[in-house]
């Protein structure tokens, strides 16, 4: 059934209606400049409302109009928004004083992390740690993966006028180098993690990203690289790791850490409509312990990132992008002196049209996934890892007191399940930048870390009692198989700071599983526990044994 758009007039499969004016109020005054009557329940074709989310964008300097470096012109182009609009990520905190330590295959020192302040802290080839740090000046085949997952992360897109900057971009780093004859090796990336342990203070790293994994499945405690993300846990820096981009591999260190908040990803359609987000082939479910990963979920494709300067690569982008802005009486000509540089065919020269000959450069831009000369777009759990890394960056910046149990917690309770998604395969949901900020404000009180786990046994060992951190819940309580999910019989006691605490006596053995329910009305799973199940309703429960 078609429909009519108010505003084109144009005939359309179905009409977008904001089911939240609030907060598209912006977008909502763009859409009236030109229709002054319009309402949001009338809806709006989708093609009308991205061309007013585009128009809002640049009035806002969040893209700049056409240029070289950004060469939109028309909205049948391909356009990537940068990541701070599409998350809605809070734009007063960016990471400023928290230090990211990244550990990759390699590292190039590129300008949106040098310029106009050097914020890389430090440099160090693990494999060879005798290495200067002008070693690092010279390109190599295994710098472009750690250079695109930090600078997507905590890039300031000097190179782009500030468009293509991560969340954090004013979070320094340290990069550590981990990759050896085109391999990295379990023992490199715990010697790395180690080494962001024995120098945190120094640098004042409190967040790791490890967007590299080991070669094997194993249970956490066999793995020295699981281990080491557990000391680091224990020694106050949190710890984000990539799962993978395969849906049939196995969950593998570090990500199958307990300690560690594992990332998937999801494909948001490079808008900030939600509506149509969908999910990302990450690798999912038990880790050998029976833990369930994912925990959470980011943006794993249509990310920004930048060429690998000095390459191959970055000579035929900036060509292309030269070309393509050059006018009909010179294009010829540059075409015939640069094509030999390019990927594009030499039956171009025979064509006498511009219009044809730029379809062909636009192609090929599209093809090797250009942006502009600097940047392209990438994909994989490799950069969601460091999407959620920028923004625990941002809320240790808002919060610097923040412990790991804690940034862990607040990012899994303020995540956005996706609906009708396999839940298996997001853990609690999105990553929900401006809502994880907010609570990381508002927690201002030390927790024990003797109850950060739950449940845990009674100190005589005859009892079992529950955790769970909540400061807005008027009352909670514990629905669970062992009192039949008759949660009105299992209040939990308030113990001030917004911590809350259940205790029941020891059970027979066997397996058991629960939630916790806010004001009657709200079932979740303990962000404690990383012992989880599906529900059969799309969502999730915490699960625990009594040998």
């Amino acid at each position: 059934m078609t429909r009519i758009c108010p505003i084109s007039g144009v005939e359309v499969d179905d009409l977008v209606v904001l089911v939240n004016p609030e907060d598209e109020r912006d977008l909502i005054e763009e859409v009236r400049t030109f229709a002054p009557d319009w309402q949001p329940e009338q809806g709006i074709s989708a093609r009308l409302l991205d061309h007013y989310k585009v128009k809002l964008m640049m009035r806002e300097g969040i893209i700049p109009e056409a240029t070289r470096s950004f060469p939109i012109r028309s909205l049948d182009e391909r356009l990537i928004p940068p990541t701070p609009y599409r998350m809605n990520a809070n734009p007063h905190y960016t990471g400023r004083g928290v230090t990211i330590c990244f550990i990759d295959s390699g590292f190039y020192p590129h300008p949106d992390l040098l310029m106009p302040e050097d914020r890389i802290l430090h440099i160090e080839d693990i494999t060879n740690p005798g290495r200067p740090r002008s070693y690092f000046k010279r390109v190599f085949a295994n710098s472009w993966h750690g250079t695109m997952t930090s600078v997507s992360s905590v890039g300031n897109g000097y190179l782009s006028n500030g468009l293509y900057r991560g969340i954090a971009s004013n979070a320094n780093v340290v990069l550590l180098k981990t990759m050896e004859n085109g391999r990295i090796t379990g023992e490199h990336i715990r010697a790395a993690i180690q080494w962001a342990i024995d120098h945190r203070e120094q640098y004042n790293i409190r967040i790791i990203n490890l967007s590299v994994y080991d070669d094997y499945e194993m249970p956490w405690r066999d793995s020295p690289v699981s281990r080491a993300v557990e000391a680091a846990f224990a020694a106050g820096i949190c710890v984000v790791a990539a799962v993978g981009n395969d849906p049939t591999a196995p969950i593998r260190p570090p990500a199958n850490s307990p300690g560690v908040i594992a990332v998937g990803g999801t494909n948001d359609q490079r808008t900030r409509d939600h509506r149509d987000d969908t999910l990302y082939h990450s690798t999912f479910g038990q880790t050998v312990d029976g833990l369930l990963k994912p925990d959470i979920i980011a943006p794993a494709i249509w990310i920004a990132a930048p060429i690998l300067p000095k390459t191959k690569d970055a000579k035929e982008a900036d060509i292309l992008f030269e070309l393509f802005q050059t006018g009909d009486s010179k294009l010829k000509a540059l075409l015939q002196r640069e094509i030999g540089s390019t990927g594009l065919p030499e039956s171009l020269l025979n064509e006498e049209n511009p219009e044809v000959i730029r379809a062909t450069i636009r192609q090929r831009i599209e093809q090797l996934q250009l942006i502009s000369e600097y940047y392209k777009h990438v994909d994989g759990t490799s950069f969601a890892a460091p999407i959620v890394c920028s923004i625990i960056a941002q809320m240790l910046e808002a919060n610097p007191d923040l412990s790991p149990p804690i940034v862990r917690e607040i990012l899994l309770q303020t995540a956005r399940r996706l609906p009708g998604r396999d839940v298996r395969r997001q853990g609690y949901g999105v990553v929900n930048p401006k809502a994880a900020v907010a609570l990381a404000i508002e927690e201002s009180h030390q927790h024990n870390h003797g109850i950060l786990n739950s449940p845990q046994l009674g100190p005589n060992g005859d009892t079992i009692v529950f955790f769970f951190h909540n400061h807005n819940a008027r009352r909670l309580n514990v629905g669970a198989s062992f009192n039949e999910w008759q949660w009105e019989t299992a209040p939990m006691i308030p113990q001030g700071d917004g911590n809350w605490r259940f205790e029941i006596p020891i059970l027979p053995s066997g397996k058991y599983v629960y939630k916790f329910v806010i004001d009657g009305e709200n079932w979740q799973p303990d962000p404690r526990n990383g012992y989880r199940e599906p529900d059969g309703f799309n969502g999730l429960n915490s699960v625990f044994w009594i040998p």
